[in-house]
């Protein structure tokens, strides 16, 4: 048994200080800005993405506006010169007039699929978007309005995933299939494929 003179001689344990959270050590220092550097350059990168796809949420909205009423409305083939058109001005903002002004025919219908990574517009759609511009209303009333949402589908996708000036080549989205036709101009066409992401934010 200890005597009371070894009671005497004990004290209390010594708990250390507790680390304080600050200040922190250089290196939390070095890491925030760093993190705070990542951030800003995020958010410059995000921003100018978002101003430079304008034109694109802009076409966007305007065919939606267009094929609002697709459902119901029998004359759904007027709507073909006006797809025509938005498709022409949105390729004149992304890539410039030199590249896409004088095209039409064929190597509009090309440098279309070109600019998208995947045949858009062979077959039943290359036909409908080369006739709808030039074609008498009398020859337009015979396409059913089956024919022209798929094209609308087909446009929809091309103005959401083209690919414009200095952007990279993604892999379009996994499209839903429309059966081919011949292109125009001759030639048997490969099965149509159309991707319809749901956003271009």
């Amino acid at each position: 048994m200890p005597s009371s003179i070894d009671l005497q001689n004990l004290h209390d344990i010594v708990v250390p200080t507790p680390v304080p959270w600050l200040p922190p050590a250089p290196g939390w220092y070095a890491l925030g800005l760093t993190a705070l550097l990542f951030l800003v350059w995020g958010g410059v990168v995000a921003y100018r993405r978002w101003r430079r796809n304008a034109y694109r949420r802009q076409a966007l909205a305007e065919l939606a506006g267009l094929t609002s009423g697709l459902a119901t409305d029998t004359a759904a083939h007027l709507l073909l010169p006006r797809l025509s058109e938005l498709l022409k001005r949105t390729a004149l903002a992304a890539y410039g007039r030199a590249q896409a002004a004088s095209l039409s025919g064929q190597p509009w219908l090309d440098f279309l699929d070109s600019r998208y990574g995947r045949p858009l517009f062979a077959g039943e759609n290359g036909r409908l978007l080369l006739l709808g511009p030039y074609a008498p209303e009398t020859q337009l009333a015979g396409i059913s309005p089956a024919q022209v949402r798929n094209l609308c589908q087909a446009v929809r996708a091309w103005l959401a995933g083209h690919r414009a000036v200095g952007e990279t080549s993604p892999q379009p989205p996994e499209p839903a299939r429309v059966l081919g036709h011949p292109r125009p101009g001759g030639g048997a066409s490969p099965v149509a494929t159309v991707a319809v992401p749901e956003d271009a934010a």
